[in-house]
């Protein structure tokens, strides 16, 4: 009898330890599947915000923002998935997006959020002393602009970086937004007066998930080093940027700046688009083309609405220096070289002819070139609207700047780079993921030479059997 009592407890104590442990179970599976609630309100919002299905977060920030819609379907804005909006962000300060650590422990979907990466003020940078570059083939002068340790970056935020971007983005978010470049101009460049009546610029920058400090340094330079009387206005076109830091808080940044404007596009444009859209809506005398990753010199702009001026039939470019991807150190050219293409339409920096020195009368005079490089061009705009703008029948990017130059010494114009002109650029060291592939690039090459190249297109074809077959399949 007290056996037969003695199962029948302990086969009660079982069920009950096998409920606890189904309980137990449960709570754990609604735990991980439920995703932990997040106040927004407390998440560094200075203002509410409004929110859409269609649109996403949206902001008013008066006539300084302007969303293009179109008749065709397309992508649109849509918010991030857990990634909060910020709108409150002061100069000295960058935004990024970074992984939240608990996610990382837990092995699941990443989660993304904000966070300030400080600036140094002004008084802690160090001056910029100039030393030369070991590399003679180079022939260019490096300045560095931090500390060597600071421009190492680490290995691991380098490579982060450059998945993205193409360049150390880590390290481009420690450097000041309105750094100051080293003086690289001829002395006679210094002793030049200029027209006080000079043309006015409109400045387009057409930028696709480009990065919150370099977008933001391109902005600052050419505000810091243009006449005020000159730059009319500085025009962003946002090519249907992903990135969250380019929503809101990109806005209300550029509604705060006097004198520049925000376009976006909810279609993918491409460089050569999204430029024409820029000029669309521009109301300069010039127009001035820039990449999103550039920064100029004092007295940068000056000598390509003077040059203008005289010859409205004119392409212009500055001698544009190199910026380091991995280290942003400076590096200007000491020697002056000119834009030229081959036989397969590739860009190419050449040294100048023995014949183009002969005609030049002095060391800062204007270089004839064949072919201008795309990151910096400037004409007058009612030239570019008569040339008929950039090939709107050409994709997303690539020899747009070859495209342009042929037309004008076909179309009787000129090509000139200006030595007394210079701004620093960024080359990539990679094509970011999200750039159109080659072959966007190569179909636009195949419609130059169809358009252009007459009976020499065979020679192109010739040197680029790759371009000979997309011809052939082209529908």
């Amino acid at each position: 009898m007290l056996l037969k009592k003695r199962c029948r407890y302990g086969s009660r104590k079982l069920q009950f330890l096998l409920l606890l442990l189904m309980l137990g179970f449960l709570l754990l599976m609604v735990t991980i599947l439920t995703p932990p609630f997040r106040d927004l309100n407390k998440e560094g919002t200075s203002q509410p915000l409004k929110f859409s299905p269609r649109e996403g977060y949206q902001l008013d920030f008066l006539e300084t923002q302007e969303m293009l819609e179109t008749q065709e379907e397309s992508r649109q804005y849509y918010p991030m998935v857990g990634l909060s909006p910020f709108i409150s962000l002061r100069e000295d300060e960058l935004l990024v997006a970074i992984v939240s650590p608990t996610a990382r422990r837990n092995h699941s979907k990443a989660r993304k959020g904000y966070r300030m990466v400080k600036q140094q003020s002004k008084r802690q940078e160090e001056k910029t002393d100039v030393k030369p570059r070991g590399n003679q083939e180079s022939q260019l002068m490096s300045f560095s602009l931090q500390d060597a340790e600071e421009a190492a970056g680490g290995e691991q935020l380098t490579i982060l970086g450059l998945e993205t971007h193409g360049f150390n983005e880590a390290l481009s978010e420690r450097i000041s937004l309105r750094r100051e470049l080293p003086e690289v101009r001829h002395p006679f460049c210094l002793q030049q007066d200029y027209d006080p009546n000079l043309p006015t610029a409109s400045v387009i920058i057409c930028f696709h998930d480009e990065a919150w400090s370099t977008l933001l340094r391109t902005v600052h330079s050419v505000m810091d080093t243009a006449p005020r009387a000159s730059l009319k206005e500085i025009i962003l076109v946002d090519d249907l940027s992903q990135q969250g830091h380019l929503k809101s808080a990109l806005s209300e940044y550029i509604s705060k700046l006097d004198g520049v404007k925000l376009i976006r596009s909810n279609k993918r444009l491409g460089v050569i688009r999204g430029r024409m859209l820029g000029a669309a809506r521009a109301t300069g005398d010039v127009l001035v083309f820039m990449d999103s990753h550039c920064e100029c010199h004092t007295g940068w702009l000056e000598p390509l609405l003077g040059r203008l001026a005289t010859d409205r039939n004119r392409i212009v470019s500055p001698v544009l220096d190199v910026i380091d991807w991995k280290t942003f150190q400076y590096y200007h050219s000491v020697d002056l070289q000119r834009g030229g293409f081959d036989w397969k339409l590739d860009f190419h920096w050449e040294p100048l002819p023995e014949h183009e020195e002969k005609v030049r009368q002095s060391a800062i005079s204007p270089i004839r070139s064949p072919v201008v490089p795309g990151g910096v061009v400037a004409m007058d705009r009612h030239y570019f609207q008569n040339i008929g703008a950039y090939d709107s029948d050409m994709t997303l990017w690539g020899a747009e700047n070859l495209e342009l130059s042929i037309r004008a010494w076909l179309c009787g114009g000129s090509v000139e780079i200006l030595p007394c002109s210079r701004v620093g650029h960024i080359y990539r060291n990679r094509i970011p993921h999200t750039f159109p592939n080659e072959e966007a690039a190569m179909r636009n090459k195949i419609r130059i030479a169809e358009t252009w190249l007459d009976s020499f297109k065979e020679i192109f074809y010739k040197h680029d059997t790759a371009a000979f077959l997309i011809s052939k399949v082209k529908t």
